[in-house]
């Protein structure tokens, strides 16, 4: 009888090593982090979406408390139609936790859906003074579009000493919203401005535009660009041998930098930028190489920073077999916090908009080079 007893104990205690030894039920598994990504993966800003999915990648790897699925869809460089189809996908269908938007040129279009589902959207590259009336439930990462306005204009003025400047601008939002915080700024530091022009992002031809430019005794050039039309304005800048300062915005990358040719020596551009020489020693993105520019690097550590700051405020507030997340409460975690990552310290207010500065380059042989 002793002996059954012990058979019966030793046959119950392997079974319940065996239960133990087994992976957990799906149930009780933790539930992953399903973070929706929105970039520019085609078209003239393919650029800057490959930087922000590498660094977003990367940012993913070191990713090791909870599970996490990242799923990307492309808005065909900021197309608004394709970004609200990007955004129901990922909100209404994949349910996803928090979404990673390239930046604030889709923001209207996409915001009711983001309204609807709540879901927590964070802005990578850029931020402006209204995106708080579009959606409580968005952060503007990036740096401010205002303030590179006006520090573009403190540095023409003040710096290169001009005067006198020109301004070509698109017709559509983005490039007002910076056109207009230049002209205050400028205007207040008591230069004239002789020529605010705007023209479709169609306009390759804009010769006629500078040499009135000239005429005017313009010693500056403000191009809030992009794409073919800012290639071309400065070109035929250089054509007409227009003698004063250029200075445009962070739409010129290495590539446009490269198709602009000799003409791009001596511009000044408003840019994001982390030379290889300034990450950490630990820093992941050294894997990228030395040789990659500084601009890269930059827009690979604005994906890599947002990604993680996002998974953070997530697992901040979910219980690790949680299935629901409240939008509001990963916004708390947000707002109001300092935020350390490859691109330094930045503070987001209550409003949801970081303190991110961005520095102006020059080109100098055929290399973007830190100016301030």
């Amino acid at each position: 009888m002793t002996n059954f007893k012990s058979c019966i104990f030793s046959l119950l205690f392997i079974m319940l090593q065996f239960q133990l030894s087994q992976p957990l039920r799906a149930e009780q598994q933790p539930k992953p982090i399903r973070i929706g990504v929105v970039l520019p993966l085609t078209g003239p800003l393919a650029w800057v979406g490959g930087a922000m999915r590498r660094g977003i990648e990367l940012a993913a790897k070191e990713t090791t408390l909870q599970p996490l699925e990242l799923e990307f869809q492309d808005d065909l460089s900021s197309n608004r139609t394709v970004a609200v189809t990007a955004f129901r996908a990922l909100t209404s269908v994949s349910h996803v936790d928090g979404i990673l938007n390239c930046s604030t040129s889709t923001l209207a279009a996409v915001a009711p859906v983001i309204n609807q589902t709540k879901t927590p959207t964070i802005i990578l590259w850029d931020s402006n003074r209204d995106m708080p009336k579009f959606s409580p439930f968005v952060i503007g990462f990036g740096y401010a579009n205002e303030k590179a306005a006006e520090d573009a204009a403190d540095f023409l003025v003040t710096k290169k000493q001009a005067q006198r400047i020109a301004v070509i601008s698109y017709q559509n939002d983005w490039s007002e919203l910076l056109t207009a915080s230049f002209t205050a700024r400028a205007k207040t530091l008591g230069a004239t401005i002789t020529l605010s022009e705007q023209v479709a992002d169609s306009n390759t031809d804009l010769r006629s535009i500078l040499l009135r430019a000239k005429q005017k005794q313009t010693q500056a050039l403000y191009l809030p660009l992009y794409g073919l039309g800012l290639i071309s304005a400065i070109r035929q800048a250089r054509e007409i041998k227009f003698a004063g300062q250029i200075l445009t915005v962070d739409s010129l990358g290495e590539q446009e930098m490269k198709e602009t040719g000799p003409a791009a020596e001596g511009i000044y551009v408003s840019q994001i930028f982390l030379p290889f020489s300034q990450l950490t020693a630990q820093s992941t993105l050294r894997g990228l190489g030395n040789k990659t520019s500084g601009v890269d690097i930059g827009y690979t550590a604005l994906g890599f920073d947002a990604l993680t700051m996002l998974v953070r405020a997530v697992q901040a507030t979910k219980t690790p077999h949680s299935t629901q997340v409240q939008g509001e409460a990963i916004i708390k975690n947000i707002q109001g916090q300092v935020h350390q990552g490859e691109l330094g310290k930045i503070s987001i207010n209550n409003q949801g908009i970081a303190d991110r500065a961005i520095p102006i380059l020059t080109v100098r042989n055929s290399a973007f080079t830190l100016v301030q």
